[in-house]
């Protein structure tokens, strides 16, 4: 980290206009990135803390992130070893699809509801801790692909760190938004789940079978399926308010009556 701290003083002492709006660009870029990247991963956290305690949620969510920005800080450090090796890549896919199976598992059982109550009244540190070490395992895993990402904008680690740190800090935002979601969407939980188990699946295919990787696009594309069909219904089993705010934009341009 030192060697980071020379390099950011000797930059900052050189004043060159030009190359600070040079890195603020990139920095800007690398937020983009982060803040595109970071759906998904919002959307696999708010599931795994959704049935605590709203203030359970906040410690989990604010000391799960702290160690998740640590977890991203060795991995950036690492990442020319770590982009060299697949087993990591293997590693966090296959957590990811465990993760999503164990939901699923207890959602066709219809134990699901029971072991969240069962979770939420035992409460205790014991259970903070644990759901602290899901969340921040849960984000490295996810953030595999952003940092490689972040890497191929720039080959500065102290830039992919801001970068980091934005992405760190917009994933919070977006997962407390999300279990709010949640509350009001009853098919949410499950859409998160579902993005949890595709994003595996293609880091267990990048590391084992290349070829078969969906593209960029088609993933976006299929998670952005999930999304839509985790807000197609409420919470209340009937047709969600997006749903009917869209009908009633369409029914005033068309000049029909609201039904």
């Amino acid at each position: 980290m030192f060697p980071l701290i020379l390099q950011i003083a000797s930059w900052w002492t050189e004043l060159d206009p030009q190359l600070i709006l040079g890195k603020l660009g990139t920095i800007a870029s690398l937020g983009l990135l982060e803040a595109v990247l970071s759906a998904d991963n919002a959307l696999a956290l708010a599931g795994l803390v959704k049935d605590q305690e709203p203030a359970l949620q906040q410690r989990v969510l604010n000391w799960g992130l702290v160690l998740a920005f640590l977890f991203r800080i060795l991995m950036i450090l690492l990442a020319i070893w770590i982009m060299r090796y697949n087993v990591i890549g293997l590693i966090g896919g296959a957590y990811l699809i465990w993760l999503a199976s164990q939901h699923f598992q207890g959602e066709l059982s219809g134990q699901a509801a029971d072991a969240s109550n069962a979770r939420a009244q035992a409460g205790g540190p014991g259970l903070s801790l644990r759901l602290i070490g899901l969340v921040a395992l849960t984000d490295l895993a996810f953030s595999l692909d952003s940092v490689s990402a972040a890497i191929a904008v720039t080959q500065e680690r102290w830039l992919v760190l801001t970068g980091a740190g934005i992405g760190v800090l917009m994933l919070r935002f977006l997962a407390g938004w999300v279990i709010g979601w949640m509350d009001r969407f009853s098919n949410l939980k499950n859409a998160a789940y579902l993005t949890v188990f595709s994003v595996g699946l293609k880091l267990v295919a990048k590391a084992l079978a290349p070829a078969l990787v969906p593209d960029e696009g088609l993933m976006m594309g299929m998670i952005a399926l999930f999304f839509l069909w985790g807000f197609s219904q409420s919470a209340e089993n009937g047709e969600s308010p997006a749903s009917q705010e869209i009908q009633s934009l369409g029914n005033k341009v068309l000049n029909l009556p609201n039904r």
